[in-house]
């Protein structure tokens, strides 16, 4: 991590993509964005000795792999991170409000509440588990670590805490751009809010994601 006094670990639907136009080019070209084909994974893991045993099933199942989406565990696990790197830097991390990122990912996925909710029930079943719901993870899951390290939480509407936590490690955030997570798109017209939650869709929001409430919770008070 060339001594890196930061790492930014991207949560799909926390401002991932505007954040990763701003990052250094180093930076993005070994952790954002970068994808490989299966016969570069199968190559990765047998020269990093590997076991394919603790590695997410989309590495195997899947033609291609978004590098950015890993959790920090994986990372670890990948052997593209040290846990000697993510304990000598701070990890910044953008926490976003439960409900508001559960209609961004209806929104993204073109998915009603219900179906939204059907989509990342699916996504517990390993067997059945495809690339997109990683995005279904809860938030905690993204930096949850066998070690102790010094992360940084920081509020997904507090633009002046991110642009300033950033700053900090000589890293200039422009949050005058609001870009999608679609190749770098506009972002597209929303078609699912508030309103269209009923009780029920509620109730599985407030249990499912119940670890990412209290934390949202405890970063806002």
């Amino acid at each position: 991590m060339a001594n890196r006094s930061w790492f930014y670990i991207h949560i799909p639907k926390n401002l991932g993509t505007t954040i990763s136009d701003c990052l250094p080019k180093d930076f993005i070209k070994k952790y954002y964005g970068l994808c490989w084909g299966r016969h570069q994974i199968e190559q990765y893991f047998k020269k990093n000795n590997i076991i394919i045993e603790k590695c997410h099933d989309s590495l195997i199942s899947r033609a291609q792999v978004s590098i950015d989406h890993l959790t920090l565990q994986e990372l670890v696990n990948y052997k593209l991170l040290s846990k000697e790197e993510l304990q000598s830097c701070e990890v910044l991390v953008i926490i976003r409000e439960p409900v508001e990122r559960f209609l961004s990912l209806c929104n993204m996925h073109k998915k009603g509440p219900d179906e939204m909710i059907r989509f990342i029930n699916r996504s517990k079943d390993k067997t059945s588990r495809t690339w997109n719901q990683q995005h279904c993870k809860r938030q905690v899951e993204f930096f949850k670590l066998d070690f102790d390290i010094n992360i940084k939480f920081i509020d997904f509407r507090n633009h002046d805490d991110i642009i300033k936590s950033f700053s900090k490690h000589g890293i200039n955030i422009d949050m005058t751009r609001n870009i999608d997570s679609s190749h770098g798109k506009e972002v597209r017209e929303k078609v699912y809010f508030m309103e269209h939650l009923t009780d029920v869709h509620m109730k599985f929001i407030k249990d499912y994601y119940a670890e990412d409430i209290e934390l949202y919770e405890k970063i806002t008070k």
